[in-house]
């Protein structure tokens, strides 16, 4: 049996790299997915969200999902 744990180590701050070749180049490709989901960042700072975005790499075009944590109070903003 699988025990619930703590998102692996994300950092808010620093932006994401592509696995392929590094760059931190990207483009947006997908719509941002919301889960509900609170807890504290491995600096100490609460979120409530977990957001998944689809980007696609500036420099060679690999895609991938960004994982980032943010805090919403109330709810997420709405997509434009």
């Amino acid at each position: 049996m699988s025990k619930r744990s703590r998102p692996r180590d994300v950092s808010v701050s620093t932006p994401s790299r592509c696995h392929q070749c590094g760059s931190t180049d990207q483009k947006k490709v997908g719509n941002r997915m919301y889960q509900e989901y609170s807890g504290e960042t491995n600096e100490g700072e609460p979120f409530t969200h977990i957001v998944r975005q689809r980007v696609q790499c500036g420099y060679c075009g690999q895609i991938r999902i960004d994982r980032i944590l943010e805090n919403y109070p109330d709810s997420p903003p709405e997509e434009e």
